[in-house]
């Protein structure tokens, strides 16, 4: 048969289409209701005209514009934060207020609510919270509160240009309302500039009129201090400064004229000395007394030529004539050492005079020097009055420019109208056509929608109920039953307590003998803790028959209901995730049973694996139709790994880990060694894991290593076999057991 589980109930698309269909009076009552809707508000709603106008954001400020020396931080990127500032402005009520003011607006038409009076619907609004009472605001308010609620403000998508629409019931209204508001936002933005330039101006002003009196202080102070200490300037530097550069110069002057003054009464006594005359003596040349000499002398050298044409060398008027010229010879002598007695006193005057400017000079320096030191703190009132007036000069400069920006028509903005309103000739709502249709089409589309959920509730309730019933007939029937077998007087081994919540424990199983004769020897033994039965299969071939097809029995289903849910109360109470399953004595498959648990288990959102631990088959592998691969043996042996040996039940969500392709005793040996540590392993991802381990044989053990829990199959003729090996699986910590009846004939029922 199919998975031995619980099936649930499920329902198709079909079967919801027809509960809609079943419910077409709903979608007729929802679009007819949709319809009204649409015609009442084409009929009553009155129409509404819309007017946009559009602002630019940029800087419109020219080089000419700007302050003096000053940056503009407009001539940033405007960023969309300041586009989303300036729609808050826009949007703000002061700016509605003076709309309302310039257009005369207040109290007119629409902008005034109480023109007509209230309906009894708004009262009762009123009254209960809903909406503001407009008799208890003023005309302005309730014109300002008309003006905000018809009023769109937004970006356009993608640019700094900011759209300001406005509904009205008449196109005139709406497009003055529009451009009035843009350009009193452009204003503002102009008057924002002219604010900031007054206050400026004023605070220049104050600053002016306090720099003004520090500059004159300072100047003051200068001045003062120079006149005391006697810094006085001429045209350049100073008078101190100025005197000793003239001192420097007589002193070069006069050492100058010594120099050459001596020089020359050297030349002229060299002259003297050497030759006797001083004809090339420039001097000498130049005195006229000199000259009148040498004139003298060359008439007299004149007529003595022309006495000696005439007279001998002895002659009278020859010795006079050569005794004038020797008179004139020596005249020219006396004036030459004349000159040097003078040019020798000149050099010594120049001398005295250098050596009393330089005593002259030496003083001045040390008055000089004096003057420098004073000289420092004179620097330092100059520096503070020259500060004090350049920035004096500033801010006059500054001062001038912000009073000619003071007219605000001057003022650069940071907006401007790019797109003027006007009126427009058709209302935009409402629109008949549209209108009706997307009405009517809603109204279609909450009926399907409403008759879609009533019909998918429906249908959750019918599966919630089926489920409801499968759940009570799987878990119905007794949990307990009495055997009677005939027992030797040996004692059977006492099997481990099972204590499972809602779970009735079975008492102790009575041995009653046969014949009459032996009553005697009949005695009251413990026998194992029986949760359910299961009907005995036939063979191979039946079992697998039975997992791939529908059973007509309901046995089976309950029997392993029991089970999957006694597992389910260890795993909740005792924390018990790890079970073995195996069997003694009997014609039921340990694989048929392992496979119905766990798509059970699976059904209820439990996460189940099964580790087929022997390689006899049929195998899980068989039951849920999966080809034979990799599995234990070549994951202990190294080859392989886990994601890759895990394969998935087609008809459930059962993961399944076959033993492999190899079945000798020595690959069941190695997955028996290493057995604790690959359950782990699965523990810490699956909530159950179920060990497959198959018929009961000495490599059992090896296989059940790990496990935490055991389930034992075995008919009622193999229970004190059954008993000692739940008490072996204790001795080895595999506790407790689960032990399951298997009846002798298919389908039986269990005893009460």
């Amino acid at each position: 048969m199919a998975p031995l589980e619980v099936q649930p109930v499920s329902f198709s698309i079909g079967d919801v289409l027809k509960g809609v269909a079943r419910r077409l009076w709903l979608v007729l009552i929802c679009l007819l209701l949709a319809v009204g809707i649409a015609f009442a508000i084409v009929t009553f709603v009155k129409p509404k005209f819309q007017a946009q106008s559009r602002i630019i954001l940029d800087n419109t400020a020219t080089p000419y514009e700007r302050a003096l020396n000053t940056a503009d931080s407009r001539l940033e990127p405007i960023s969309e934060r300041f586009v989303a500032s300036q729609i808050a402005v826009i949007d703000a009520s002061d700016l509605g207020g003076e709309t309302l003011k310039r257009l005369q607006l207040v109290g007119k038409g629409e902008f005034e609510p109480l023109l007509k009076p209230m309906g009894k619907l708004s009262q009762l609004l009123v009254s209960w919270g809903f909406k503001d009472d407009p008799r208890k605001m003023t005309p302005e308010a309730r014109a300002a509160k008309v003006l905000a609620e018809n009023l769109t403000v937004y970006n356009i998508p993608l640019s700094n240009v900011i759209a300001i629409e406005y509904d009205a019931a008449d196109g005139k209204t709406a497009a003055m309302v529009a451009n009035t508001l843009a350009e009193l936002y452009v204003l503002t933005t102009r008057d924002g500039a002219s604010g900031s330039t007054e206050r400026a101006r004023d605070w220049l002003k104050l600053q002016i009129d306090d720099l003004r009196s520090k500059v004159s202080q300072s100047e003051a102070a200068v001045e003062k201090y120079r006149s005391e200490n006697g810094l006085l300037k001429g045209q350049t530097v100073t008078l101190g400064a100025q005197e000793i550069s003239e001192l420097n110069t007589q002193i070069t002057l006069a050492e100058a004229a010594r120099v050459e003054a001596q020089a020359k009464a050297d030349e002229i006594s060299n002259m003297l000395a050497s030759r006797g005359s001083v004809d090339t003596a420039s001097e000498v040349l130049n005195s006229a007394i000199i000259q009148r000499l040498r004139e003298q002398q060359l008439t007299v050298t004149r007529r003595i030529s022309e006495l000696s044409a005439t007279y001998l060398p002895n002659h009278p008027r020859m010795v006079a004539a050569n005794r004038e010229l020797a008179d004139v010879a020596k005249q020219i002598r006396r004036e030459a050492l004349k000159i040097v007695d003078s040019l020798q006193g000149q050099a010594e005057v120049a001398a005295a005079r250098a050596d009393s400017l330089r005593k002259s000079l030496e003083g001045m320096k040390t008055r000089e020097g004096q003057q420098n030191q004073l000289d420092v703190k004179l620097k330092e009132l100059e520096r503070e009055a020259v500060a004090a007036r350049t920035l004096l000069e500033n801010m006059l400069a500054r001062y001038a420019d912000a009073s000619a920006r003071q007219d605000l028509t001057l003022q650069p903005g940071f907006a401007r109208i790019v797109q003027t309103a006007s009126a427009p000739a058709n209302h935009y709502f409402p629109k008949k056509g549209p209108t009706f249709l997307l009405i009517s089409l809603a109204g279609l589309g909450l009926g399907l929608g409403l008759a879609f959920l009533l019909e998918i509730m429906s249908q959750a309730a019918r599966l919630n109920a089926a489920s409801v019933q499968n759940y009570n007939a799987a878990n119905s029937g007794p949990r307990a039953r009495q055997v009677h077998v005939v027992q030797n007087t040996e004692p059977l081994p006492q099997p481990p307590s099972l204590d499972l919540p809602g779970v009735k424990a079975s008492p102790s199983f009575e041995m009653n003998a046969a014949p009459k004769a032996q009553a005697a020897q009949v005695v009251q033994l413990p026998m194992p803790h029986l949760i359910s039965a299961l009907p005995a299969c036939l063979g191979i071939s039946e079992t697998t028959r039975r997992l791939k097809e529908t059973a007509e029995s309901r046995g089976e289903i309950e029997s392993i209901g029991k089970i999957a849910a006694a597992m389910g109360d260890l795993r909740l109470q005792s924390g018990i995730t790890s079970f073995c399953v195996t069997s003694i004595g009997g014609s039921h498959d340990t694989s048929f049973a392992t496979v119905a648990i766990a798509r059970l288990l699976a059904s209820a959102q439990i996460k189940t694996v099964i580790v087929d631990a022997v390689p006899l088959r049929p195998s899980c592998s068989d039951l849920m139709s999966l080809p034979q691969t990799a599995g234990l043996s070549e994951l202990v042996a190294g080859a392989t790994d886990v994601a890759k040996i895990t394969q998935r039940d087609p008809a459930s969500n059962v993961k399944l880990i076959s033993f492999g392709m190899k079945g000798d005793n020595d690959s069941r040996n190695a997955v028996g060694q290493r057995m604790p540590s690959i359950l782990n392993a699965l523990s810490s991802i699956f909530e159950i894991v179920l060990v497959n381990v198959g018929e009961a044989s000495p490599l059992t053990m090896l296989s059940i290593a790990g496990s935490q829990s055991a389930i034992i199959l075995a008919p009622q003729s193999r229970l004190r076999d059954a008993a000692a090996a739940g008490a072996t699986l204790a001795a080895k910590g595999v506790k407790p057991s689960l032990y399951v009846s298997l009846e002798a004939a298919a389908g039986a029922k269990l005893a009460s």
